[in-house]
């Protein structure tokens, strides 16, 4: 991003798949708002499950559908409780976190999604500058209070 503001770009979006960077305002809204879809972690890809509307942000997401296996009918996938080494098992698909620090963004993630959508949305609605959008496993989408959609 860095390197593409000091080229002169004054707007953009950086995709590292789970990792989106948004900076400046987006020219094709009369806001500067960016809108940015959030996936169906139950579908391999095609549309939004639901879209976010936000500034220059970092929105990432973490969830169950990208890096798995399914072993006997059960989906292993890559967040992993410390204390068992299996795959957390809550109401959880994925949790998206938007904030301006993409590594803090990182960090929610994976600590929202250890506590589960309630818990998770406890924590998030008491941080500032800090959203997020949790999808179930059953695509029940839960947003933070300052989200817009």
């Amino acid at each position: 991003m860095d390197l593409l503001q000091s080229n002169g770009l004054k707007a953009g979006i950086v995709n590292l798949g789970g990792n989106v960077q948004l900076f400046g305002r987006n020219p094709l809204t009369s806001d500067g708002r960016w809108h940015v879809g959030i996936r169906n972690p139950q579908q391999p890809t095609g549309q939004p499950l639901t879209t976010i509307s936000t500034v220059a942000e970092s929105v990432v997401t973490s969830g169950i559908d990208e890096r798995y296996f399914i072993v006997d009918g059960y989906r292993y996938h890559h967040i992993l409780s410390p204390l068992t080494g299996y795959p957390i098992d809550n109401d959880l698909a994925s949790v998206s976190i938007v904030t301006p620090e993409s590594t803090l963004a990182e960090i929610l993630t994976t600590v929202c999604f250890f506590a589960g959508s309630r818990r998770g949305l406890e924590l998030v609605d008491h941080m500032i500058d800090v959203e997020a959008v949790f999808v179930t496993r059953q695509n029940k989408i839960l947003m933070s209070r300052g989200l817009e959609r």
